[in-house]
């Protein structure tokens, strides 16, 4: 069973709506709009990065006992969402990297706390930042979430004894107005 820590992190979630023509408003961030399925952001905490990172690896077998998770949780208004690219903040240290592949996860929400996997995207490789360790990872096929509270959480597919480590960049305490 994966472990998860909570803790408000890096992510931005780019989406589609549901093969309706009427608009979506983002819960967080910047808000934008969206019609016809044209990709948008909709939920967005990359504007206020911190100077640290959280752990979220799975190692080669010999360092599994060392394999963790960081999840964030997000809001999806009405009509729902139909996610098909997430970008992640992060960075490599103790190694330069990078990560050969990423793990991605969509959790229900439990008492405020990530629970039931709900979709999974295992060994996706991301199509922007390997290199740098802020990914953007593809999802396909989309995942669909109707209204409600879900999670997060991505994980970097990286030998420790290659490339280091790898984490979330934390993010700093930002009021949107």
């Amino acid at each position: 069973m994966p472990k998860f820590f909570s803790v408000l992190l890096f992510v931005l979630i780019s989406i589609s709506l549901f093969a309706q023509e009427l608009p979506v408003i983002s819960g967080k961030g910047e808000s934008q709009l969206t019609y016809k399925g044209d990709a948008v952001v909709l939920y967005d905490q990359t504007s206020a990065p911190g100077t640290n990172s959280l752990a979220s690896q799975n190692f080669e077998a010999s360092f599994d006992i060392y394999d963790c998770q960081g999840a964030d949780d997000f809001v999806v208004p009405a009509p729902g969402w139909s996610i098909d690219l997430v970008e992640n903040l992060g960075v490599y240290w103790n190694g330069t990297g990078p990560a050969t592949s990423v793990n991605v996860w969509f959790l229900s929400n439990s008492g405020s706390l990530p629970g039931a996997i709900l979709e999974s995207r295992l060994n996706v490789v991301p199509t922007g930042g390997l290199s740098t360790g802020s990914f953007v990872i593809p999802i396909s096929p989309a995942v669909n979430l109707a209204p409600g509270t879900y999670w997060i959480s991505i994980q970097a597919n990286l030998d420790f004894g290659v490339g280091g480590q790898y984490g979330w960049t934390e993010h700093n305490q930002f009021n949107y107005t």
